[in-house]
């Protein structure tokens, strides 16, 4: 049988402390001198629980069979901060000083417990955590910190800037990256240059923002090439209307070959043997009754030879009994076993 004894401290202090922690001492030698003495038999295990049955209201309580009376237990102190420090504030869960810090990429804690509640030991307690505060924050600061540049920000260069800008659609100063940056799109991808000037001289703007005038210039042109090239092109190949689009007769009644008015072509369609489609399109190089005629026997022929390849594959997969019906195409040779 497991028995316990609480014997809770009224407050923190050192002298409560220890007088609990004889209470607690004196209690287990008791225990552990009745245990030596009296030796039962253990107990057999008994495989079903049984209900246990409810505590008499005259029993005594655990703690009162060894002359130590159960006190309430007391609520655990709050403390207030001696200075208002954003990150730092009491936990009473733990009885502590929590500072905490949060950078871009971590979140750092940090707990600072005082020896007892007295005025002094809380104050260090309070300092040792703001102290740790402060160190986080300003290796948080040095690690963020860009490399020094060249402080472009004065009047004269201001009104630098603003000359070089007029005139140039496509080139602006960036004053986060200190540098000029030309941008412009091509064939719906965006381009962009950046040159940084050496130095915040006159000299040393002109001539960067020089080349990213340059720059700018030849993407320009390069744009402007193909561009031209395309509009020709549509000027060419125009698409006609429908009314302007031509229809001719079959010289000749072919079965399965007809004209195509949208695409201005002779068209003939025919599925093989193995039930796959086939197209042929012919296209006369012009509209004169000759060119015609001769694109329209071009696919007529087409047809025809299309009609002997499939009637010959049908023979030969009737005339094969081998296995499974299946498909024999004619143009493949077959494998010598």
């Amino acid at each position: 049988m497991r028995r316990s004894f609480p014997a809770k401290p009224k407050d923190f202090s050192e002298a409560e402390l220890e007088r609990t922690f004889q209470e607690v001492v004196t209690w287990l030698k008791e225990q552990k001198s009745k245990a030596q003495v009296q030796d039962p038999a253990p107990e057999r295990k008994r495989t079903r629980k049984r209900k246990q049955e409810p505590k008499s209201e005259e029993a005594p309580a655990e703690g009162a069979e060894h002359g130590a009376p159960l006190a309430p237990l007391a609520p655990l102190p709050n403390f207030k901060a001696p200075e208002n420090v954003p990150g730092i504030h009491w936990m009473r869960s733990e009885q502590c000083w929590k500072a905490e810090h949060r950078s871009k990429t971590l979140r750092l804690k940090m707990r600072s417990r005082p020896m007892d509640h007295s005025k002094e030991e809380l104050e260090r307690a309070f300092n040792e955590a703001r102290e740790w505060l402060e160190r986080q924050k300003a290796t948080d600061s040095c690690a963020g910190r860009a490399a020094p540049v060249v402080p472009v920000a004065t009047a004269e260069v201001q009104r630098c800037q603003g000359d070089m800008k007029r005139g140039h659609k496509g080139i602006c100063w960036t004053q986060r990256e200190r540098c000029w940056k030309a941008q412009c799109q091509i064939n719906g991808s965006n381009r962009q240059f950046k040159v940084k000037p050496k130095n915040s001289s006159n000299e040393a703007l002109e001539a960067s923002f020089q080349r990213a005038v340059t720059w700018l210039q030849l993407q320009r042109a390069e744009r402007a090439e193909p561009a031209a090239a395309a509009e020709a092109s549509k000027a060419v190949t125009r698409r006609k209307a429908r009314r302007q689009l031509r229809s001719f007769e079959c010289p000749e009644p072919v079965k399965g070959v007809c004209w195509a008015r949208p695409q201005q072509c002779w068209f003939a369609r025919i599925t093989d043997a193995a039930g796959r489609k086939r197209f042929c399109r012919v296209r006369p190089k012009d509209y004169s009754d000759e060119k015609v005629r001769e694109a329209f026997k071009a696919c007529a022929e087409w047809l025809r030879l299309q009609r002997e390849k499939k009637q010959k594959d049908r023979e030969l997969t009737q005339a094969s009994k081998k296995g499974p019906r299946r498909i024999v195409r004619s143009d493949v040779p077959r494998k010598k076993k």
